[in-house]
Formats: C-alpha cells, sequence, structure tokens
C-alpha cells in the first residue's frame, strides 16, 4: 500500500508492507524534509485504519538531530509516543527544515478513539536508512508491529 508504487525522483511518496511481526517503511522526495513527512505518512497508513476524522490540535515538536537517520528515527517516535501513550495520531503532517540541520515537525492530531492503530514500537537504529541518493532523498525504516485481526478487537474502536 503506499501513494506512488513506481518512485519517480520528481515526486515524493512511500511504500509500506507488512511482512510478519515489521511494518517495512519506504520512502523518497526531492528534498528531505518531505522525504521526512512521506515516512510519517507511510507509518500511520500502515498502522491506522482508514476513517473519517477531524484534527482537533496541532502538536510542534522541534527535532535535533545528531544526523539524518537520527532524524527518521526521532520524528517516527514522535509518532508512535503519542500513538501508544497519548491515544493520537497524525491525520496531516509537515517537516519544515531548520538551518541548522534541525527540523520542526508540525502534527495536525485526531484522537485514537476515531481511528483502529496496531501498536507499534520504535525502529532499532540499524532498521533505519535515510540518505540523499540520485538527485533525492531516501528512508527505509523497520517497525515492530503486533499484527493480526486479532489485536484490531484489543484496540477502541476496533473490530
Amino acid at each position: 500500500m503506499g501513494n506512488g508504487e513506481a518512485e519517480d525522483r520528481d515526486a515524493a511518496g512511500y511504500r509500506v508492507r507488512l511482512r510478519n511481526d515489521h511494518l517495512v517503511l519506504d520512502a523518497w522526495s526531492p528534498s528531505r524534509a518531505e522525504c521526512v513527512a512521506q515516512a510519517v505518512r507511510g507509518l500511520v497508513a500502515g498502522a491506522v485504519r482508514p476513517c473519517i476524522a477531524v484534527p482537533y490540535k496541532q502538536i510542534v515538536v522541534r527535532i535535533e538531530p545528531e544526523s539524518d537517520p537520527d532524524l527518521l528515527t526521532a520524528t517516527l517516535c514522535q509518532v508512535i509516543i503519542r500513538l501508544g501513550t497519548d491515544g493520537q495520531v497524525p491525520a496531516d503532517v509537515e517537516v519544515v527544515e531548520d538551518t541548522d540541520g534541525g527540523a520542526t515537525l508540525v502534527m495536525a492530531m485526531v484522537p485514537i478513539a476515531e481511528v483502529t492503530a496496531l501498536p507499534v514500537a520504535v525502529p532499532a537504529a540499524d532498521d533505519v536508512v535515510f540518505e540523499h541518493a540520485g538527485g533525492g532523498w531516501r528512508c527505509h525504516a523497520v517497525v515492530d508491529v503486533q499484527a493480526g485481526e486479532h489485536v484490531w478487537r484489543g484496540v477502541p474502536g476496533g473490530r
């Protein structure tokens, strides 16, 4: 599943696959910030059953990574923490690069009661790749999930 199965150098997109107990995310974009935003969209698309929900608040988080893979990991971690502990998931996301190499993450949140999500864990450092290649940015992350229809029943709103 994803918003683009063919990776076009001029376009941004993501691909997400569920493999056993892992969500495999790939994202690409001409810009670093949009590549991270596409990875977040992929994580949400892979972990949340689609529904219509109106964002009720905006969260702004400053991220100061030591490297590009750290930026991707820290950003995905922000989404995962809110999903697991705050009961919120971003309906929309924007990543704004700062001049010092950091980024500001802006998320329009919806409560988890309005979506059905798989619990996920933060990706390990060796499960994250984020690099500038071929005139654009590419990232890859593997996120642990509890897969299976039985999990949907245990989540608020699950079937």
